[in-house]
């Protein structure tokens, strides 16, 4: 899995907040604030959906075009199945 960094394009080869090339900051930390904000957005956004035990509680698109996933290609091959096989 690659990681490239958003100002540089250099290939990080793991996520870091800090590219070590250009020195630039890829994600800021959560504060406290933002963290209640974005977990009251998620609660009310998952109770239309089944609860399933998901890590971040993401959905395998978002799990997959982020690359929040373990790095383990038969959980990655799981994700692409669940996203192809999924009915509209």
């Amino acid at each position: 899995m690659s990681f490239f960094c958003l100002q540089c394009g250099m290939d990080m080869h793991k996520p870091e907040r800090i590219c070590p090339y250009c020195k630039s900051v890829q994600y800021e930390e959560p504060s406290a604030v933002n963290m209640a904000a974005a977990a009251k957005a998620l609660n009310g956004r998952a109770a239309g959906r089944k609860s399933k035990s998901r890590l971040y509680d993401y959905t395998d698109e978002e799990l997959l075009a982020t690359g929040l996933y373990p790095d383990d290609e038969a959980y990655r091959m799981g994700l692409i199945s669940n996203v192809l096989n999924k009915k509209k």
